[in-house]
């Protein structure tokens, strides 16, 4: 699963999907399925202003899945509130998290990566 921020990359989303698409393509089975989700369950602007198709709110996310959250350098405040509660409401039950693009940065305010290696954005 995907987490957009308002102002995310279109770059780092479709790098990302790309990548599960032709790893789908060379295996004899579909292998990845990748939901966007948001802090709301609606649609948010990328930085260019396009809105990708969202599947719902981080409270879509269960047990065992993967939630890459892709970040924004400009989170509206109540925004990153209601990200980091369900980031958090998400670790909590037993969701993996990760970031691409400036999403580390979210997760790091979140308290997420409190005791764990990461590498964040440029």
């Amino acid at each position: 699963m995907l987490a957009l921020l308002p102002g995310h990359s279109l770059l780092s989303v479709a790098g990302f999907m790309e990548t599960l698409a032709l790893a789908n393509r060379l295996s004899p089975m579909r292998v990845f399925d990748c939901d966007c989700l948001t802090h709301d369950g609606r649609p948010v602007p990328s930085a260019t202003g396009i809105a990708l198709p969202v599947a719902g709110g981080l409270d879509q996310a269960r047990r065992g899945d993967v939630l890459l959250l892709c970040g924004s350098p400009d989170v509206p405040p109540q925004v990153q509130v209601t990200m980091t509660r369900g980031l958090r409401m998400a670790a909590r039950h037993g969701v993996h998290c990760g970031g691409l693009d400036r999403g580390a940065e979210v997760l790091a305010q979140a308290g997420l990566l409190k005791g764990r290696t990461a590498t964040t954005h440029w």
